[in-house]
């Protein structure tokens, strides 16, 4: 405890005034104690990470401030269980979490600002498997993250996954939600309820016939009659029906997504957007114009095609260039999924 990593810190101060002061048996209690449950943590690999012995050549981690708040950067911490237990992995992600989460909160103090510290740059924080390293510092910080402009990415396969203690967060403080195509009942009944209810309106018309002063043919099978009469009732009805139902999200198809999405200042109605991983596509998802299924090279400034109808496919009404089969398909795929980059056509 004599490094000048550890000069003032917590657990410094700890055993210089506290342990110090222990009965030795005590102390030899406490040592075996703490052994135990730290065990995990002294791996050469973990020890390396998080520990270094001052001058071994290991480089220290420079922290968040340095590496993403005040200069763009991407930290990324994987502890794959095949490698290291549940329990390690969720302690290791845990204390990783929390030093980003202090990191990024101190940015919105006074004295950050006035050191010169970047209080402008957009943070995120991405992370998979969320279920396993929810604790309750997530609620205390995305609820305030957004006065240091820090956005909280979390994923998970269902909502059964979550633990329940945690679950009011997830609904409350993560305002955008993006549901793909899930089976499990409590997803499915939460999220039909979180997406709202629409108004559904019903008419139904009827229709009757009626002949007065009616006569049957004695000969032949005929029937006249003198008066006739007809009279139509129409009536409408109105219901409260889910925006998305339970059936509607489970069998959402593949590419497709229902967005919850919270715009900073009001939640949005929820909608399905066409989410093909960009992976699929073969556009640039940064120019999308530089393609030639998409740009037009007749134009002098960057546009896209002018496309009509041809035949099956489409065609560029200034270059003519065309589009068919599979291209075609993948054309539109890559409009419905950016709709901001290209118009569908």
């Amino acid at each position: 405890m004599n490094s000048e990593r550890a000069a003032g810190s917590p657990a410094q101060l700890y055993f210089q005034k506290r342990f110090g002061t222990m009965d030795p048996k005590e102390q030899g209690a406490l040592i075996s104690g703490l052994t135990a449950q730290l065990a995990k943590l002294t791996s050469p690999t973990v020890q390396k990470t998080f520990c270094p012995t001052d001058g071994d050549g290991t480089n220290q981690f420079p922290g968040f401030t340095d590496l993403v708040i005040n200069k763009p950067g991407i930290v990324v911490f994987s502890v794959p269980s095949e490698i290291y237990s549940s329990a390690l992995c969720r302690v290791l992600g845990i204390i990783f979490m929390r030093a980003f989460h202090n990191a990024a909160l101190r940015r919105s103090t006074t004295q950050f600002s006035e050191s010169g510290g970047n209080t402008k740059r957009l943070l995120m924080q991405v992370t998979d498997e969320c279920w396993a390293f929810m604790n309750k510092g997530i609620a205390e910080f995305t609820a305030v993250s957004r006065q240091a402009r820090a956005c909280s990415l979390f994923l998970a396969q269902s909502l059964e996954q979550i633990p329940e203690q945690y679950r009011s967060t997830v609904e409350g403080n993560f305002r955008t939600k993006v549901l793909l195509g899930v089976n499990d009942t409590l997803t499915l009944q939460r999220f039909e309820q979180l997406f709202g209810q629409v108004k559904e309106t019903t008419t139904t018309q009827s229709t009757s016939q009626s002949l007065g002063d009616v006569k049957h043919g004695v000969f032949t099978q005929t029937v006249d009659g003198k008066h006739q009469g007809l009279s139509q009732s129409s009536s409408t009805s109105e219901r409260l029906v889910p925006r998305f139902s339970q059936t509607e999200i489970q069998h959402l198809p593949p590419g497709r997504a229902v967005v919850h999405m919270f715009d900073g200042a009001s939640q949005k109605e929820a909608t399905a957007f066409e989410v093909t991983p960009y992976f699929r596509l073969p556009y640039s998802l940064f120019s999308p114009l530089d393609h030639p299924d998409v740009g037009c090279p007749a134009e002098k400034m960057k546009a896209q095609h002018t496309l009509t109808s041809h035949g099956e496919g489409l065609v560029c009404a200034r270059c003519n260039h065309k589009l068919a089969g599979q291209g075609l398909e993948d054309f539109r795929a890559y409009g419905r999924a950016f709709p901001h980059l290209v118009t569908p056509a």
